[in-house]
């Protein structure tokens, strides 16, 4: 005896419907999640991501680690990121310098193929720095010293063509000054050169600076973002002093490898920009002196490949005049 079966046209095609309505991971997550920081534990960077990693873990039921793999100015831990498998948990959170990889001659891996954007999550102001021994104690003096004396100021930065230099560099290029660059480990090493007057000129991230401004052994010049850095009122910004509309800082940002499932990027995306609105995470990013953000995938995607255009016009400058480390 045979049964058939026959079904409707509208049947099958509420079927359809029904099968692409529902998400492509509907269990996601099934397991831990693990956010890659690419720096030592202890910086805004690791601060803002364990914030994150503990409001997304309430959010999914599930542990989100947090996995300090410093090391090449963060690129160790972005490049074992790019090489994860792209399952949709393992997550690269790191600053927005990454931005300026694919412009280098030799990049450590292919970021536009290798890495996805998710989102981005805060932002914080730079702040431009002077030794206290300085023929310089203004932005102003700062600027007219420099265009008299073209590379003879040396500026410690903490290492190459993060956001720190990038932001002096779009600077230097839109105000027509000269310095010397010369390069540290990292932050603490460039604050004490600083400090020890082995160079003039200083950039760092505001929340870093803040207890060496504040102490006097360092003078804040000028914070690169539109509005003042809330934890040093008195350091004018770059827009009110010299360079009317000038607006330029760091970002923290998330990345997946390249092929992980767009719903799961979404989804992600998505759960953290309510994470960095709730009242109690606003607050603790606020009171280390980083301001929210909340972008989708799509809105982060763009803002991304401007970022990358942007910092590819510094880095040709950079190569042009051989300035690169």
């Amino acid at each position: 005896m045979s049964i058939s079966f026959r079904f409707s046209s509208a049947a099958i095609a509420a079927c359809v419907v029904l099968a692409y309505s529902l998400p492509a991971h509907a269990d996601y997550p099934e397991r831990g999640i693990t956010f890659v920081v690419p720096y030592a534990a202890g910086g805004s960077t690791d601060i803002a991501a364990r914030l994150v990693a503990n409001g997304l873990a309430n959010r999914l039921k599930t542990s989100v680690v947090v996995e300090n793999k410093p090391g090449s100015g963060g690129l160790i831990g972005a490049a074992s990121v790019a090489n994860s498998q792209p399952d949709g948990y393992t997550f690269l959170v790191t600053g927005n310098g990454l931005a300026s990889l694919p412009a280098l001659d030799d990049p450590a891996f292919d970021l536009q193929k290798s890495l996805t954007p998710v989102t981005r999550f805060a932002e914080g102001a730079l702040i431009i720095l002077a030794s206290p021994g300085a023929p310089f104690s203004t932005i102003q003096e700062f600027l007219e010293y420099a265009k008299a004396n073209p590379g003879e100021v040396n500026g410690g930065l903490p290492g190459a063509l993060g956001a720190s230099q990038l932001a002096l560099e779009r600077f230097r290029m839109e105000s027509g000054f000269e310095y010397t660059p010369i390069y540290y480990s990292g932050n603490a090493p460039a604050a004490a050169a600083l400090m020890a007057g082995e160079v003039e000129l200083g950039v760092d991230a505001a929340p870093s600076a803040r207890s060496f401004v504040e102490s006097g052994k360092i003078l804040g010049l000028a914070v690169t973002t539109q509005t003042r850095f809330p934890h040093l009122p008195d350091v004018p910004t770059l827009s009110e002093t010299v360079y009317p509309g000038y607006s330029d800082g760091y970002s923290n940002i998330v990345l997946a490898p390249a092929g992980t499932p767009e719903d799961i990027v979404r989804k992600v995306a998505d759960e953290i920009a309510e994470i960095v609105q709730e009242p109690e995470v606003v607050a603790k990013l606020l009171e280390y002196g980083l301001t929210p953000l909340s972008m989708t995938h799509e809105q982060f995607s763009v803002s991304f490949q401007e970022e990358i255009d942007r910092y590819g016009v510094i880095i040709a400058d950079l190569k042009q005049r051989d300035m690169l480390q």
